[in-house]
């Protein structure tokens, strides 16, 4: 059976905290809200520093997933807030079922010379 659109809760934050040169994660949490388990794809689309991975997700029936999206920001990133979209594809067709935007704030801060 195919997961369609309506048929997969996703939550994400709405706002990530980053540093430049430093790595930071976010939970996704999946729910199948139908009655069979299936799996699907979860990825990020619009990374701030080139392509993430997809990672495969099982969905057991009514029953949330939770897992993390890591990501690392280069040295020198300019500070502001970026968008990037969490999507839940259905592996079988590539049909994105679910999609929401995430908010990364890149904090500006100083360097501090030790002597």
């Amino acid at each position: 059976m195919m997961s369609t659109p309506g048929s997969i809760r996703l939550e994400v934050p709405d706002l990530v905290h980053a540093v430049p040169g430093g790595p930071f994660e976010f939970d996704v949490r999946v729910t199948h809200l139908e009655t069979y388990d299936t799996s699907v794809l979860v990825r990020v689309v619009g990374a701030l520093v080139g392509l993430e991975p997809a990672r495969v997700i099982d969905l057991p029936a009514g029953q949330p997933v939770t897992t993390a999206v890591r990501m690392a920001l280069p040295d020198g990133m300019s500070p502001g807030q970026y968008r990037v979209v969490v999507e839940v594809v259905e592996r079988s067709v590539g049909q994105v079922v679910e999609a929401s935007e995430v908010t990364v704030s890149i904090a500006r801060t100083r360097g501090v010379t030790i002597t």
